[in-house]
């Protein structure tokens, strides 16, 4: 059975959400793939051909973003050109539903999605994950290495130390201590303790690294699973500033809704809606980072 459902931690999942955001109408026009699309193929066949289909329509999933130049009704057949858009040649299986002249392929939406996500980490906006690595034994003046468990952070990735707590004995409680220094330098970084305790627990703050496929799961990146809806929210807002435009553009149809239900500049209001929510849901999770800090971990990403 085919099926239109993607995890919501993945990149694909956050291009489902990006486009909620853009198309409150979901009716899109979809069409399935009937055999599997091998790279370098010239045609494709397709399960059903809908009625707007035909030369000159674009085709998209995933990174696939193909170029229609002609239909053969009976055979349900199109020849296409692929690298639309910036798309790859890559394979479609059979099965696969794609998108009939999307307002934006996914390709491009993955593309800012990947920007927008990467782009939590840089100092303007402050947001990062959060890694908890255990060191286990007495350890007094040592000295102990980033990474140096299979679990540990990479230690490109490490923006700070954000707490170290230990545990003096066998079934008592974590404590934070104070008594530490670290060294983020490329040639040796490290985290020193100078604290004499059954074990401890050093908590990184880490970036948030970029995706790279459809299939990454941004928590498994760095995202905080709480503010996965904060790149969907700032791409709509940067994709609906320019909608304006293209309804001024002297060659655009009409529009034919009244100014009255419509005003000119509704996209530009719904585009400065959007990035308020967007700077909210920043803030709102700057904060809780800030309030988690003081936490004692269990372990694990959290």
């Amino acid at each position: 059975m085919t099926s239109l459902h993607a995890a919501p931690n993945t990149m694909a999942g956050l291009v489902q959400a990006t486009r909620r955001l853009l198309s409150p109408n979901l009716n899109d026009e979809l069409v399935v793939v009937d055999a599997d699309y091998t790279p370098g193929d010239t045609t494709m066949r397709l399960r059903v051909v809908p009625r707007r289909i035909g030369p000159g329509s674009v085709l998209s999933w995933r990174e696939a973003s193909m170029y229609v130049t002609s239909l053969d009704p009976g055979t349900s057949t199109v020849e296409v050109i692929t690298g639309y858009d910036g798309g790859a040649d890559v394979a479609v299986p059979a099965g696969s539903v794609m998108r009939v002249n999307p307002r934006f392929t996914d390709l491009t939406l993955f593309d800012m999605l990947a920007n927008q996500t990467a782009s939590l980490s840089s100092p303007s906006v402050g947001l990062h994950g959060f890694i908890s690595e255990f060191v286990s034994g007495s350890v007094t003046d040592g000295f102990h290495p980033i990474p140096s468990t299979p679990d540990g952070p990479a230690a490109s990735d490490v923006l700070r130390v954000a707490a170290v707590l230990s545990r003096p004995g066998s079934g008592q409680d974590w404590v934070r201590v104070t008594n530490y220094s670290a060294s983020l330098s490329p040639s040796n970084p490290y985290v020193r303790v100078f604290d004499d305790s059954l074990a401890h627990q050093i908590v990184y703050a880490v970036r948030i690294r970029r995706p790279l496929s459809f299939d990454d799961d941004v928590v498994a990146l760095g995202l905080p699973e709480t503010a996965v809806d904060i790149p969907p929210l700032g791409v709509a807002a940067l994709l609906m500033q320019g909608q304006e435009a293209r309804r001024a553009h002297q060659r655009v149809q009409g529009d034919p809704r009244r100014a009255e239900d419509v005003p000119i500049t509704g996209a530009l209001g719904v585009a400065r809606d959007l990035r308020r929510i967007y700077e909210d849901r920043v803030n709102e999770e700057y904060a809780r980072l800030q309030r988690f800090l003081p936490t004692v971990f269990t372990g694990g990403t959290v």
